[in-house]
């Protein structure tokens, strides 16, 4: 979905998801992270230029959040709106999660690989978790 970063007011949905139909929209959760390679080209640069002074933390919003920012078109301090649609159409929402958790974890583990980090000392596995 288009999603555009309004100043003072933050993500923002120009056409939030209304209908069942509208996740037809949507597009295959295995080519998000692929469509996002400037993210992991950002997070890899930005860690070089760190030189290890502070760690880098990746970041993505949960599944409920986005389904919430999705539905809503952005922030809401009630999310009237989404719960209407959880409670609704409960098969179109654990669909809606299903497609958001698809897609963000190999986003998140493509953001570990690009060298996102939780501790720049000590050990980490192979992912880049400190252990």
């Amino acid at each position: 979905m288009e999603v555009t970063m309004v100043p003072g007011k933050g993500p923002s949905f120009p056409e939030p998801l209304r209908e069942e139909r509208d996740l037809e929209r949507l597009q295959d959760p295995a080519t998000a992270a692929s469509e996002l390679a400037y993210v992991f080209q950002a997070i890899t640069l930005t860690r070089q230029r760190l030189a290890g002074r502070v760690p880098l933390i990746g970041f993505a919003g949960a599944p409920w959040t986005l389904m919430t920012y999705m539905i809503e078109g952005g922030s809401s301090s009630t999310m009237a709106q989404a719960k209407r649609w959880l409670y609704q159409r409960p098969k179109a929402s654990h669909q809606l999660l299903r497609i958001l958790t698809d897609a963000l974890v190999p986003y998140l583990v493509g953001q570990v690989v690009a060298g996102a980090q939780v501790s720049p000392e000590g050990e980490t596995d192979r992912l880049g978790f400190s252990i």
